[in-house]
């Protein structure tokens, strides 16, 4: 009887192996499935945020970093109060330079907030103030960046500490709080009712700051000539 037991373990053996073999079989192909689905919708979202058009021009635009010193960081003026005019003068006369320009904040590397009052609207309640990120940027910024300036003017020279207080908004700040109105010319106030009054001057496209996969943010930039933050 031997014999015929040694047979039907053998048997069973190779049976045994043969049913791992196919399960391990087709664990394989179902990770392969997975890896495949996981591919595929990697490749049509890269390709989503591809065609996301992120507001402004990167072709032949070189960034740097550098620190400009500030005697008060949040409450006095500029440091270099001829920062803006030394950078165009000295950078713009390099050969092949068309523009020149410089930010607080570049996009994609995030951005600062700030709270402020609407001149000419119900004031909001303390702790409620309506926002948007903030930035200082020089003269031809956005020119230089291929962001579209699309009513009023961009910054000039002229918009120091001795003239009004402007800023720039972004088009989502002005369909925000003046969806029916020219936003060029209305007014904020930072802070409170008792801040600084500064006056819309002109209205660009909107830039993806946060990121192509972020919505559009409310944003607004005040000349850095004018500025009281670092």
């Amino acid at each position: 009887m031997n014999e015929p037991l040694k047979e039907g373990g053998r048997g069973s053996t190779e049976g045994g192996r043969s049913r791992l073999r196919n399960a391990l079989v087709a664990s394989e192909v179902a990770l392969a499935l997975v890896l495949l689905c996981g591919a595929g919708l990697m490749i049509e979202s890269m390709a989503r945020l591809l065609g996301v058009d992120p507001g402004l021009n990167p072709k032949n635009v070189l960034t740097m970093q550098m620190s400009v010193p500030q005697e008060e960081l949040y409450n006095g003026p500029p440091g270099l109060p001829r920062f803006c005019q030394d950078l165009e003068s000295h950078v713009g006369a390099v050969p092949g330079i068309a523009s020149v320009g410089a930010v607080a904040h570049l996009p994609f590397e995030g951005d600062a907030g700030r709270g402020f009052q609407i001149e000419g609207q119900p004031p909001a309640e303390p702790g409620h103030l309506p926002g948007a990120g903030y930035s200082v940027a020089c003269p031809n910024y956005f020119r230089t960046m291929g962001i579209p300036l699309l009513k009023g003017r961009e910054f000039t020279h002229q918009d120091t500490l001795g003239s009004a207080g402007v800023i720039v908004i972004n088009e989502t700040m002005a369909h925000t709080f003046w969806p029916k109105e020219d936003p060029v010319g209305r007014a904020i106030r930072l802070g409170d009712s008792n801040g600084a009054r500064l006056t819309v001057v002109g209205v660009v496209g909107d830039v993806r700051y946060r990121g192509l996969d972020e919505p559009v943010r409310r944003q607004f930039f005040r000349p850095y000539t004018q500025a009281d933050g670092r």
